[in-house]
C-alpha cells in the first residue's frame, strides 16, 4: 500500500509541519536579549528539529522499501525458466534500489541544507555578540 504513495507526499508535510514549528520557537528566541544564549538556543532548536526529521525518514525508508535480500536469489541458472522470471527478478531489484536511492537523496540534501543553514545562523549570531561586547569596551 504505501509503496504506491511517493515520499514526498508525506515529507513534504512533515517539512511544513517543522517550519511551522520553528518560526514559531524563533520568533520566542529572538526576544532573549543575550545573544550567545540565543546562538545556543536556535542551534538547539535546529538539532531538535532535524533529529525529529531523521526519525521520520528512517520510518519511511523502513515501510517504504523493501530489502534486497526478502527477494531471495536464484540458487542457479535451472531458477530462472523463462526470460519473464529474469526481467520479473530485475525489475524487482530494480525497484527497491530506486527506492532506496530517493530516500538517500533526501536524507542528503536535508542534512546539507540543515546544516549549512545552521551553521550560518550560529556564527553569525555569535560574531554579532562578540562585536557588540568588542564595540562596548
Amino acid at each position: 500500500m504505501l509503496n504506491v504513495i511517493n515520499a514526498g507526499w508525506i515529507l513534504l508535510p512533515a517539512i511544513l509541519v517543522f517550519t511551522g514549528i520553528l518560526l514559531f520557537n524563533r520568533w520566542r528566541i529572538n526576544q532573549e536579549t543575550h545573544l550567545i544564549k540565543r546562538a545556543f538556543r536556535l542551534l538547539r532548536l535546529y538539532f531538535v528539529l532535524f533529529a525529529a526529521f531523521i526519525g521520520i525518514t528512517w520510518l519511511l525508508v523502513s515501510v517504504m522499501t523493501v530489502p534486497l535480500s526478502t527477494f531471495g536469489y536464484p540458487d542457479g541458472i535451472e531458477n530462472i525458466q523463462s526470460p519473464e522470471q529474469l526481467l520479473s527478478y530485475l525489475q524487482g531489484y530494480n525497484r527497491a534500489l530506486v527506492l532506496n536511492i530517493q530516500a538517500f537523496s533526501w536524507f542528503i540534501f536535508v542534512f546539507a541544507v540543515w546544516f549549512l543553514f545552521a551553521m550560518y545562523e550560529f556564527s553569525r549570531t555569535v560574531a554579532n555578540a562578540l562585536l557588540e561586547n568588542q564595540y562596548r569596551r
